[in-house]
């Protein structure tokens, strides 16, 4: 990956394996309308948006940085968004920097929503990765009963699972349910018994909620959290 077509392109192949090779810098033309990341004023589009595009394969950041990402997402209907560099993850992230980015949605829905990745599940591991930008999720629907869905991180919106090791971030996190500075609801997952794992991680960055936050996890669900 030297350039952003060949970043997007990953979306095509999201079994396959990845490794960049060079820092990465969108700019606000990108953004802009006939830019080539408008996409309907809603910015990127994240790389796996449901369970049956999500990324699977490896991404090796190789210590470089993609720089200004820019999601900005209103969704009126009522179904679930994930969003983030990736939407959902399912494979290996790693080595990789998110810096002056912002993501940020509002729905009427569940929202999952990260500086790396929106959710991550199953095995997907995240490692060494690090985000300064700011991450935001918005929903009008306050009831208790759908809080434990509408989720944001610094690195992930919610970890099902997974494994996130090694990772910091530093910019503002702020959800109207749960907030995390690393994952905002981390949970064990029966077919992955060493998986809702946080660890050797650290976070910097503000964290605000209408609901619950915390510093490294804003809810944590039969996780473990270590280190950090």
């Amino acid at each position: 990956i030297s350039d952003l077509t060949h970043l997007d392109n990953i979306r095509r192949y999201p079994d396959a394996h990845f490794h960049l090779i060079a820092d990465l810098t969108f700019t606000e033309e990108d953004f802009a309308k006939d830019g080539l990341f408008y996409n309907d004023g809603q910015g990127w589009e994240p790389i796996g948006t449901d369970v049956y595009t999500a990324f699977t394969g490896t991404l090796d950041g190789d210590g470089h940085t993609i720089t200004g990402l820019q999601i900005q997402m209103t969704v009126d209907t009522y179904s679930k968004v994930y969003a983030g560099l990736f939407g959902q993850n399912r494979g290996l992230i790693q080595n990789l920097h998110m810096q002056e980015g912002s993501v940020s949605v509002s729905s009427h829905s569940d929202i999952y929503v990260g500086g790396i990745a929106g959710y991550s599940f199953g095995n997907g591991t995240i490692i060494g990765c690090t985000n300064s930008g700011s991450v935001a999720a918005y929903t009008d629907n306050t009831s208790i009963a759908a809080d434990i869905s509408t989720s944001a991180g610094g690195i992930a919106g919610y970890n099902d699972g997974g494994i996130i090791t090694d990772c910091s971030n530093t910019g503002s996190v702020y959800s109207s349910h749960r907030a995390g500075g690393i994952v905002g609801y981390n949970t064990s997952n029966v077919d992955y018994p060493a998986g809702g794992a946080v660890t050797d991680c650290s976070n910097t960055g503000s964290v605000s909620s209408s609901y619950t936050a915390g510093g490294i996890v804003g809810n944590n669900d039969n996780g473990t959290i270590n280190g950090c």
